[in-house]
């Protein structure tokens, strides 16, 4: 009896499962947009800091777990920065209250009485991501995603005092962030549109020195696209 009875229990579970992911798609796509970044960190206060706007997009695949549930996992190129500008003497000061007096002025001192430098990092970024679909009566279905994403540094440059260099040396190779975001999907065709607004925070040091007090970075993207679904 007690077989029979897990039998009919096995039968029912498979049953559910298979009939919730019979009508559910994969899909593999593309998509782009643009992103705004920033550095953030215990210094950030201190400093004048402008965020730096450009592009950031890729290719993407969805893998359907349930009709309500998709893992999705991305490779995109994505460009960051940020803009530092004020006064050397005036963050000389500020620092030494914080970091310290000796270590403030020789950082101020660095950086002369007005300074203005604008870094790019460019990254290859792979978001592993938890979907999770609202379902709805229409073509529209809205999603909320988390999960993590590895940013891989490609290259950089700098520009300050109207010059420009590379800056490979001194970056950190290897970035890991936490996205968190929603979108949208809308079926179109033998696919479906997608567009996702996310907000991920950088957990490790951008910058290899000890001399940058600001060297996390943090990112606000707006992406549309479009996949394929088998």
């Amino acid at each position: 009896m007690n077989k029979k009875v897990l039998l009919l229990c096995a039968f029912v579970v498979t049953f559910l499962f298979a009939s919730n992911t019979s009508a559910v798609d994969n899909a593999l796509g593309f998509k782009g947009g643009i992103g705004m970044s920033t550095l953030y960190g215990d210094g950030a206060d201190l400093i004048d800091l402008t965020p730096i706007v450009g592009f950031t997009g890729g290719a993407f695949y969805e893998l359907s777990v349930a009709k309500s549930f998709s893992i999705q996992i991305e490779a995109l190129f994505s460009m960051r920065g940020s803009k530092i500008e004020g006064s050397g003497g005036d963050l000389g000061d500020d620092l030494g209250d914080d970091w310290g007096d000796d270590w403030g002025d020789d950082w101020g001192d660095d950086w002369g009485d007005d300074y203005s430098t604008t870094s790019r990092y460019n990254y290859l970024e792979i978001p592993v991501l938890l979907n999770l679909k609202i379902p709805t009566m229409g073509n529209v279905t809205p999603y909320f995603y988390s999960g993590i994403s590895l940013g891989v540094f490609l290259f950089g440059k700098a520009e300050t005092d109207g010059l420009s260099f590379d800056i490979d040396d001194g970056v950190s190779t290897v970035d890991l962030l936490i996205p968190v975001g929603a979108g949208l999907q809308i079926n179109a065709g033998p696919g479906k549109f997608v567009m996702d607004a996310r907000f991920s925070l950088g957990l490790l040091d951008t910058d290899d020195s000890d001399s940058d007090p600001v060297k996390n970075m943090q990112l606000f993207s707006f992406m549309v696209g479009y996949a394929f679904q088998f």
